[in-house]
């Protein structure tokens, strides 16, 4: 039983942290990275962009406005610095999934799209980060990550 429970263990940690050594998916890894680092940045300390934010919250009636305010943005910068390291990749890409839907959500049903931060790309760059995400999520964190280095070995 307790060989059992080991071999389980073993499975889930290289299923976790196994990656491919593929240079495309380590560039997604790090734009995608890039992107939420930088986004989360603007969102904390750029004044205008913090307004946008606010505007935003407070146009789709998210509760706890001021806990979505402060917590999703420091989500963005810890995510974004996981990735940009490539430490835990593919859990870090399962997070950016449910954080990137309420972007696509907010250009789907807000009703002044113009205000948002990125008003040129439309439902662009959150679907675009979602798809980064799903390969990041398949294949792991790629060439030049933690995850590699510390575990190269493939499934």
């Amino acid at each position: 039983m307790k060989k059992l429970r080991l071999l389980r263990q073993e499975y889930i940690r290289r299923l976790i942290r196994c990656t491919f050594n593929s240079k495309l998916v380590g560039i997604y890894r790090i734009a995608l990275g890039t992107i939420f680092a930088a986004l989360g940045f603007m969102k904390l300390f750029s004044e205008n962009i913090r307004k946008k934010w606010w505007i935003h919250l407070d146009e789709i009636g998210l509760p706890f406005e001021y806990l979505n305010h402060i917590l999703v943005p420091s989500l963005e910068i810890v995510i974004g610095v996981i990735l940009l390291l490539g430490f835990y990749s593919r859990i870090a890409a399962f997070l950016v999934i449910p954080i990137m839907t309420l972007p696509i959500y907010i250009h789907l049903t807000i009703l002044c799209p113009n205000i948002y931060i990125s008003e040129s790309f439309e439902v662009f760059l959150p679907s675009l980060s979602v798809m980064m995400a799903l390969v990041i999520l398949t294949y792991g964190g790629g060439k030049w990550s933690l995850d590699l280095k510390f575990f190269p070995e493939k499934f």
